[in-house]
C-alpha cells in the first residue's frame, strides 16, 4: 500500500510539472481558499466565539446591540419601539433606579477624531481616536491599567481636571512606550487632558474592533467634539448603555425592570404634555437587551434590523470635530 502511495505522489508530481500554467493557478486558489478561511475564522472567533478580555463577562448586558453610530435628534415627541440609543438623562435614570444591575454604564455611541499633540514637544498634531466613555466604565467592565489608573466618576466631572487613558497600541506606536507618560499632558482637539493610565495590550474597549487610542470621559464631549454639550440635551439621543447584572437576577427580570424604568422615566419627561397619543407612544416603547459578554460587534456576521420609519424626524451627527485638524 505504501508503494503504490509513493508511485501515486511520483506520478502526480510528474503531471503537475508538466503543466507549470495550471500547477501555478491551482496553488493560487488553494492558497487564497485556505486564507479566506482563516480570516472567516478569525472574525468568528472575535465576534461570535471569544468573550471580552474582562472579569466575568457573562454577567455583563447590552441595553440594546444594534451597530447604529451617531446621535439621533428628535423634536421632541416621545417616539414608540425600540430605542437604539439613549440620552444622558435616561441613562441617569437608569443608573439610579433599575434594581437588576450592580452599576450600570455608558458610552458614546461611535468614536470621536481627536487631534493629539505633546504640548512641551513641538511636535505636529497626530490623528487619534478617542471614545467618550462613563467614569465607571472600566469598573463595570471589570479591567484594571497596566500603568496608572482608570477614569472614576470624580473624572468625569465639567468641574474636573480634563484626564484621559490611553490604548496600549497608542502609547507603543505613537507615544514610544514612554514608561512615564503617566501624569503628563496631551492637547486634545485644543484642550489639554492629564493621562492618568495606560490600559493592558490585550483590552481594546467594550466594541468588537480596533482598540480607540484614547478613552475621555463624557462631560468632556463638547471639548472633543466641538460641539454643543448633549449632557444636558433631553432630546439628543447618543449613548450605549452596559451592565452588570446582579448575582441571582436573570435577564427576563431585568428586561421587564428596565421595561418598566423606561416607561416611567419617558412619562416624568413628557410631565404637563401627556396626552393620550403619549400615553400610547410610551406604552409601545421599550428596550432589548442582550448579552454583553462578547461585546457590541455590530452584527458583523448577521443584517442589521430595518430603520425606523419615524427616521424622517432624527439625523445623525457624525464626531468629526470641524477644526483644529493636524
Amino acid at each position: 500500500m505504501f508503494d503504490s502511495f509513493l508511485k501515486d505522489i511520483r506520478f502526480s508530481w510528474r503531471a503537475l510539472l508538466k503543466r507549470p500554467a495550471f500547477t501555478a493557478v491551482a496553488l493560487v486558489i488553494l492558497a487564497l481558499g485556505i486564507g479566506a478561511n482563516t480570516a472567516i475564522f478569525t472574525l468568528i472567533n472575535a465576534v461570535i466565539l471569544k468573550p471580552l478580555p474582562v472579569t466575568k463577562p457573562e454577567e455583563l448586558v447590552l441595553f440594546n446591540d444594534l451597530p447604529n453610530e451617531g446621535t439621533s435628534i428628535s423634536d421632541g415627541e416621545i417616539e414608540p419601539g425600540n430605542k437604539e440609543r439613549f440620552s444622558y438623562a435616561t441613562y441617569r435614570y437608569f443608573r439610579e433606579h433599575d434594581p437588576s444591575f450592580q452599576e450600570l454604564s455608558a458610552f458614546r455611541s461611535g468614536e470621536s477624531r481627536v487631534s493629539v499633540r505633546r504640548p512641551e514637544s513641538g511636535e505636529a498634531a497626530q490623528r487619534a481616536s478617542g471614545h467618550l466613555v462613563s467614569g465607571n466604565y472600566f469598573a463595570v467592565l471589570g479591567v484594571n491599567a497596566m500603568l496608572g489608573r482608570v477614569l472614576t466618576d470624580q473624572d468625569d466631572a465639567t468641574a474636573a481636571q480634563p484626564a484621559a487613558v490611553i490604548s496600549n497600541g497608542f502609547w507603543q506606536q505613537k507615544l514610544n512606550s514612554d514608561a512615564g507618560i503617566v501624569g503628563k499632558n496631551l492637547q486634545l482637539n485644543g484642550t489639554v487632558f492629564t493621562v492618568v493610565g495606560v490600559m493592558p495590550p490585550e483590552f481594546f474597549g467594550s466594541r468588537v474592533r480596533r482598540s480607540p487610542d484614547l478613552w475621555i470621559p463624557l462631560a468632556f464631549q463638547p471639548q472633543i467634539e466641538l460641539r454643543k454639550s448633549f449632557l444636558d440635551d433631553k432630546n439628543a439621543s447618543w449613548l450605549n448603555l452596559i451592565g452588570r447584572l446582579k448575582p441571582g437576577v436573570q435577564m427576563d427580570q431585568a428586561q421587564a425592570a428596565v421595561n418598566l424604568e423606561l416607561r416611567q422615566f419617558l412619562t416624568e419627561q413628557a410631565g404637563t404634555q401627556l396626552n393620550d397619543e403619549s400615553r400610547a407612544a410610551i406604552q409601545n416603547s421599550y428596550v432589548t437587551l442582550a448579552s454583553g459578554a462578547r461585546g457590541l460587534s455590530g452584527r458583523l456576521l448577521g443584517n442589521p434590523r430595518p430603520a425606523a420609519t419615524a427616521a424622517r424626524r432624527h439625523y445623525c451627527l457624525f464626531h468629526t470635530p470641524i477644526g483644529n485638524s493636524p
